[in-house]
């Protein structure tokens, strides 16, 4: 099972619980490492910090107490605050960000619980947040995107404890059939039922489980796996699941659409919501490791060491009640991952500062040149894209970036796209942009450091409907001493190296 990964590196993680057959100990690993940071991935990787039970086992790290778990959910409470705009809305990326009117509520639901288990939030800008989602609950618009946002931000003012009645009937008497997803409809079922107004919630939900069935959309980052796995803990907090209803959920649930490489952040945490509010209260399982008991429990969760792993572990399940088993593997693999793609294209160029191209094995020591990426989206649709290029461990990025925003583009690029965001990280070039179409991105790098590295292929993936993406393979680079010369002169331009481009 291990001899994938670099030793050392590796590790199993076995999950037994009475509930659905979720991969709890995948998912939280998958958020925990999960390397970017816009409100929607922060929150979801967040949320699940305040219910889940036995984080830390989950995660493979038994040395993680309560105040180290306390201690990530106040981190994540700074990061979100840093994002919120003047007005008490919350942006995308920055508090310079447009108004994000779904996400928002998102946020305000996140602060909200971990409120109530006393994690502190500041009340100023709290309070802000709530007045602002308490206006556009009430006046915001009637387009689809504005009905999603509105249902929610009810469910969120109802959640807060400072929702009123008559505003959210208005609004379930007028446009509970226009809500356009399932999860709007089960949002505004749970606000009214917190009010006690089950007549209408019920109503509601009906309407929610009728037709589960969705497209991906943007507009609220859903999809149908989000909003089955999110009507789960709607309705068992309502008080209004049962059997039947459950049932029909679980059934927009398989393995294959949960495994953690099928879904996003924010599925993601909707499914181990799900999964803690399907086995919270369920009798505890008999299970035996090697024949000896394991403490009764539900869920149970093992991360056996090399040693027992080699010897071999047996795990039986001596109780009356079904069991269903999860195991993840997680390391550091022996091998990159091959050139991929479904749905994008994306290639690299490496350019020295005149433009002429670059030959990476005649690179020296503190030598400047520009790593161009282009791509294309072949499948017409829109995709919210993350774009990754690593860096030899012997190249560094200079700063500022290229681009509008940056310094000054050369000539011979041409235009460049506008991300909406780009790191410059010590370990990588990071940018998140709309690709509806073609992009073209620039970069300048430093060789800093003779040697021979591995060159990490860049990859393109779109952040909600992971099975898009593009992935290139891995190389290799020299970077050569400073004093370094070829012994045959290079044909191009005096001291530069051949022009021969590397893709």
């Amino acid at each position: 099972m291990l001899a994938g990964f670099v030793p050392g590196t590796a590790g199993v993680s076995l999950s037994f619980s009475s509930g659905p057959p979720f991969d709890v100990a995948g998912l939280l690993a998958a958020l925990d490492r999960y390397p970017y940071g816009c409100l929607e991935q922060l929150v979801s990787r967040a949320l699940p910090l305040l219910s889940v039970n036995e984080v830390a086992q989950a995660l493979g790290k038994k040395e993680m107490v309560e105040q180290t778990r306390r201690a990530r959910v106040d981190q994540a409470i700074a990061q979100i605050m840093d994002k919120q705009r003047y007005d008490g809305a919350f942006g995308l990326w920055s508090a310079q960000s447009e108004r994000a009117q779904w996400l928002t509520a998102y946020a305000l639901e996140f602060l909200t619980r971990a409120r109530t288990l006393k994690y502190s939030v500041p009340d100023t800008a709290y309070l802000a947040g709530l007045t602002w989602l308490r206006q556009y609950a009430t006046g915001g618009g009637n387009d689809a995107n504005a009905l999603a946002s509105r249902a929610y931000a009810f469910y969120t003012l109802a959640l807060a404890g400072v929702l009123t009645p008559g505003p959210v009937r208005y609004f379930s008497d007028a446009f509970l059939q226009n809500l356009p997803t399932p999860l709007a409809k089960g949002q505004l079922g749970a606000a009214l039922a917190r009010l006690g107004d089950h007549d209408r919630a019920e109503v509601a939900f009906s309407a929610a489980l009728s037709e589960l069935a969705r497209n991906p959309w943007e507009g609220d980052y859903g999809s149908t796996v989000r909003d089955a796995a999110a009507l789960v803990t709607l309705l068992t907090e309502a008080g209004l699941a049962d059997h039947a209803r459950l049932l029909a959920l679980m059934d927009r649930l398989p393995v294959t659409a949960t495994a953690v490489r099928e879904t996003n952040t924010q599925e993601q945490a909707r499914l181990l919501l799900a999964a803690d509010t399907l086995m919270n209260g369920a009798a505890p399982l008999a299970l035996t490791r090697n024949g000896q008991p394991l403490p009764k429990a539900d869920p149970v969760r093992l991360v056996p060491g090399p040693d027992e792993l080699a010897k071999g572990l047996t795990v039986r399940n001596v109780g009356r009640q079904p069991v269903w088993q999860a195991v993840s593997t997680y390391g550091v693999p022996t091998v990159p991952k091959p050139a991929a793609r479904e749905g994008f294209k994306i290639k690299r160029n490496f350019f020295w500062r005149d433009g002429t191209a670059v030959n990476l094995d005649l690179v020296r020591q503190n030598d400047v040149f520009v790593v161009v990426l282009e791509g294309t989206d072949e499948t017409k649709q829109y995709h919210e894209v993350i774009l990754s290029q690593p860096l030899p461990a012997g190249w560094e990025i200079e700063t500022p970036a290229l681009g509008a925003s940056g310094s000054g583009i050369p000539g011979w690029l041409g235009s460049l796209t506008e991300p909406a965001v780009a790191e410059l990280r010590d370990d990588r070039y990071v940018a998140s942009l709309v690709l509806s179409g073609q992009f073209k991105l620039a970069f300048a790098v430093r060789a800093v450091t003779p040697g021979v590295y591995e060159l990490p292929g860049a990859v393109v993936e779109d952040m909600y409907r992971p099975h898009f993406f593009a992935r290139q393979g891995a190389g290799r680079i020299t970077v050569r001493p400073a004093g370094w010369v070829p012994d045959t002169p290079p044909p191009s331009a005096p001291g530069n190296p051949p022009a021969a481009p590397v893709k």
